[in-house]
């Protein structure tokens, strides 16, 4: 069907956008997709997404990545499982697409992400989603030297395997960016790294962190509290780490000095709720 569409004269186009999740595609209908995207009316699609379609060989993967539109402002390809090599000649054809907004490469096995920190600079990413990937260290080194240089505002790092020593290195730029939402949940973020983000917080622009499920306490979070009333945070949750409800409230009232209504006022599944979210076992 969408294929059909895409053979469409342009002044008829009738979307400006697809996607699949969990749709099983097979590497002949991915095949055909690329092919769609070759004329007029692909060429103008604006939004793509193939999710949790995994298994298809990386000759497939490369004929559609080798014709996105030029134009393209979304694209999302998680979940697919898939690796360096498969996942190259998208990276590669990344430089200078400014018009590019939100790229999502979570759920892949992504572990070398060099190609893609020098191709960050030169385009528009503002979204970028590399959770539950294989990145380490050296990864994450690489995109702490360009970070400064792009224009992302929301980062997802979670579930990867980076240690505290390189998440202390991340923390440490984000003043020198316009960082403001980070997600280093399921990490090794432990209380060193929040004494290093105690230390960088007033300076940066970040307004929401995501920390559950790692390795920090709650001395950790109390030493931090001075700092959160200095900055600019509001949103910060720390579920599933043992704190306390009693610092979970601090932590609240801390990134609420004015008492204000925070973004969300839902339930945890652990029991915290709104600004800070925390764990009350």
């Amino acid at each position: 069907m969408v294929c059909a569409l895409l053979a469409q004269s342009a002044k008829k186009l009738p979307i400006t956008g697809f996607g699949f999740v969990a749709c099983k595609l097979s590497a002949a209908q991915i095949r055909k997709l690329a092919t769609g995207l070759c004329g007029v009316c692909g060429q103008k699609i604006s939004a793509i997404g193939i999710c949790k379609n995994p298994g298809v060989e990386a000759a497939a993967w490369q004929e559609l990545f080798n014709h996105l539109p030029p134009k393209v402002t979304w694209l999302d390809f998680g979940d697919n499982q898939l690796t360096d090599e498969q996942i190259t000649p998208l990276l590669a054809c990344l430089k200078n697409r400014e018009e590019l907004d939100k790229l999502h490469l979570d759920g892949n096995r992504l572990q070398d992400i060099s190609v893609l920190c020098l191709a960050l600079p030169t385009t528009g990413v503002t979204q970028l989603d590399l959770g539950d990937n294989s990145i380490e260290d050296t990864g994450v080194l690489n995109l702490t030297k360009v970070l400064q240089e792009t224009v992302i505002g929301t980062l997802v790092l979670g579930s990867n395997p980076m240690t505290a020593s390189v998440i202390q290195d991340l923390l440490r730029v984000i003043p020198r960016s316009i960082l403001d939402t980070l997600y280093l949940d399921h990490t090794a973020f432990d209380d060193m790294c929040l004494h290093v983000l105690g230390g960088v917080l007033r300076e940066s622009k970040l307004m929401e962190l995501h920390i559950d499920h790692t390795k920090i306490s709650d001395e950790g979070v109390t030493w931090l509290l001075p700092h959160v009333e200095s900055s600019q945070l509001t949103y910060m949750d720390v579920g599933s780490n043992g704190i306390s409800e009693r610092t979970t409230q601090m932590l609240v009232a801390a990134a609420n000095p004015d008492g204000g209504d925070t973004d969300d006022d839902s339930e945890s599944e652990d029991g915290g709720s709104g600004a800070a979210r925390a764990s009350t076992d």
